[in-house]
């Protein structure tokens, strides 16, 4: 009888068999049974998706097969290598529960002998530890009440995204702004929300991430302001 059954291999050569379909125990046996996985944020490369045959392997191919967050993936038919088209961001998750867990199914076809085997993973995104921004440290002042923010910008940047929170932590915007808006010499960039206005007197603080043709990059340190 033939068979075949899907294994994944991460980086640090962890086999797992996704559902067995009565596989003879030689095939599978000494697996671990576990089809979920964490990676780190801003990076693309998941996981290598394996499996075995009773046909040629070199029949073996592999495709994305459904998942609610299969639009977010790509997979190497021949290699088995699955990647994020666009490396995640913890802080801006783009999955469809918007939780960090993204749902992708995996298919695994033998050509040669006409079966498959599929198997639903689920990736969840971890968040990374992000040193200060390349942007450098948001410079200029924080007038009372006008809101204006200044930056240092990058020249690759296309957009920035300002957050705001109070000094407890609770956000006040996460909002993003192109080149249009924050000023024509992306050095030297700023930004007076109206969204602030109404801002109770307290203590605040912000930082900016950039965004350009290279992805999302790192944050600034937050900085802290006042509204008195």
């Amino acid at each position: 009888m033939s068979h075949i059954v899907i294994l994944q291999c991460d980086s640090s050569s962890r086999r797992i068999d996704a559902e067995l379909h009565n596989v003879p125990s030689q095939y599978w046996e000494g697996l671990i049974v576990d089809p979920h996985f964490s990676v780190m944020e801003n990076t693309t490369s998941v996981i290598h998706v394996r499996a075995i045959t009773t046909g040629d392997p070199a029949d073996l191919r592999f495709s994305i097969s459904g998942g609610a967050d299969a639009a977010k993936f790509k997979i190497n038919a021949s290699t088995g290598l699955l990647e994020f088209l666009s490396a995640p961001n913890y802080e801006i998750p783009v999955d469809a529960n918007l939780d960090n867990v993204y749902e992708v199914i995996v298919t695994a076809t033998d050509t040669g002998l006409g079966l498959s085997d599929v198997q639903k993973l689920t990736v969840t995104v971890k968040d990374a530890t992000e040193p200060v921004s390349v942007l450098g440290q948001p410079v200029g002042t924080l007038a009372n009440w006008d809101h204006v923010f200044h930056w240092a910008g990058l020249p690759t940047a296309t957009w920035y995204l300002l957050e705001v929170q109070t000094s407890g932590g609770i956000p006040q915007l996460n909002k993003w702004y192109d080149l249009a808006t924050v000023g024509s010499d992306n050095a030297n960039c700023s930004i007076s929300p109206a969204e602030l206005v109404a801002l109770a007197n307290g203590q605040y603080k912000w930082r900016i991430q950039d965004y350009g043709g290279y992805g999302y990059g790192l944050y600034t340190a937050w900085q802290d302001f006042t509204l008195s």
